[in-house]
């Protein structure tokens, strides 16, 4: 009995786990934090050339973060269809068609999310832009969860 709710836990966490997992936001994000601990490193004994760099620096992150929203939609796609599959094909693998229909559902708003990017994509790169111009020193990518630019309050 012991055992049995041991394994059941075991079940729960990896399928928690499987739900919550995004490696594409992951690997994007990391992407960003290098570029930004690399050049807030180079700027510390290069402002004025961090200055001139900030356009360019600005233009990447945020063709970063464009870039990741058609591989995140495909990548809940797949998700979606994965789950589906283990749900129809072994019903006590654990997996919900609910849970397939909530990622195509994610699938479909990371979509819908890119017009919107490409279109607010200017205003953002002309704001980093200034922002990095200003302190190339300590800037980091757009963080939204945060109420400021980046972790670091600039």
């Amino acid at each position: 009995m012991h055992s049995m709710k041991i394994r059941e836990d075991q079940n729960f966490y990896h399928k928690k786990r499987l739900m919550t997992f995004d490696p594409v936001k992951e690997a994007f994000e990391t992407a960003r934090e290098k570029i930004f601990t690399n050049f807030n490193r180079f700027s510390t004994s290069h402002k004025n050339l961090g200055r001139l760099l900030s356009l360019p620096i600005a233009i990447i992150d945020i063709t970063l973060e464009i870039a990741a929203s058609p591989v995140r939609s495909i990548q809940f796609a797949v998700a979606g269809v994965i789950i589906l599959g283990g749900a129809v094909l072994s019903p006590k693998s654990g997996f919900e068609i609910k849970h397939s229909i909530r990622d195509f559902e994610k699938s479909l708003l990371e979509a819908a999310r890119l017009p919107i990017k490409l279109i607010v994509a200017p205003l953002k790169i002309f704001y980093q832009t200034v922002v990095i111009a200003k302190n190339p020193q300590s800037v980091c990518f757009f963080n939204y969860k945060t109420p400021t630019f980046g972790s670091n309050g600039s």
